[in-house]
């Protein structure tokens, strides 16, 4: 095969893998793949995913097939604040991909209990002209020995395809809160499913609380950031913090 012919096919395959790459990203999550190829006098040869023996003169070159996530496009949008509302799809969208985090659960003030951190779904809907969002609120932080609150819902809900991540439970005086599951509802198609942590629970201890499930507070009275809230300390003169609200991430995708 001649060099010139070489460079066209390499050139093709690598518009046609890139068309799959930019598929792979949103609709599959496809790990990372390391591609090699000897590189001489601006020709690529040897082309794999192993590093070749190239001759005299050439250069192992080698990428990546997934680069860092640029930022999102026109009609992307994020719902951080807690309650209901409508996602209004930009014209000629199918399909959404959506990221979305039930709340974490609030700590308990008698025991240093730390409420559990919510569920993280990421997946495809299919789309018309508008989608349901609710975000879910977190569970309230307890000043004494009563569980805390349980974490809200966050749901999407486009036509009959959901994604849902249930929020976390609150701590008890004797545990750390359960993490949210998640799950979807047909036609949406599941990318990832995460359930949220448990709730830190260690007594006695000297001072201080256990951290939340997920990315919650570390120490008494303190919010959970996106997880459950911190567990009061194990003498009770402490309350529990309260677990982080909700999220929920809309973006517009390609067709599956």
């Amino acid at each position: 095969m001649s060099s010139k012919r070489l460079i066209l096919v390499f050139a093709s395959v690598g518009v046609v893998t890139g068309m799959v790459f930019v598929a792979s990203t949103v609709f599959a999550k496809a790990p990372v793949v390391t591609y090699y190829a000897c590189l001489k006098a601006g020709k690529l040869t040897k082309v794999g995913t192993t590093s070749p023996s190239c001759p005299k003169g050439a250069t192992v070159i080698s990428w990546n097939s997934t680069g860092p996530r640029g930022p999102a496009g026109p009609g992307a949008e994020m719902f951080a604040t807690p309650g209901t509302t409508t996602y209004n799809v930009p014209a000629g969208v199918s399909w959404v991909e959506v990221v979305v985090q039930g709340a974490g659960g609030g700590g308990t003030g008698g025991g240093a209990g730390a409420g559990g951190g919510g569920a993280t779904v990421t997946g495809l809907l299919p789309v018309t002209t508008s989608c349901d969002v609710q975000v879910g609120r977190g569970g309230a932080g307890n000043a004494t020995d009563s569980p805390g609150g349980t974490g809200g819902t966050s749901v999407v809900t486009c036509n009959f395809a959901e994604a849902v991540a249930e929020g976390g439970s609150g701590g008890t005086v004797s545990g750390g809160g359960a993490g949210g599951t998640g799950g979807f509802g047909a036609p949406a198609v599941g990318i990832t499913n995460l359930s949220g942590q448990v709730g830190g629970f260690v007594c006695p201890t000297p001072s201080g609380g256990n951290s939340g499930g997920g990315t919650g507070g570390g120490s008494p009275n303190s919010n959970g950031g996106t997880g459950g809230g911190g567990g009061g300390d194990c003498s009770g003169s402490a309350g529990g913090g309260n677990g982080g609200n909700g999220l929920v991430e809309i973006i517009p995708a390609i067709s599956p």
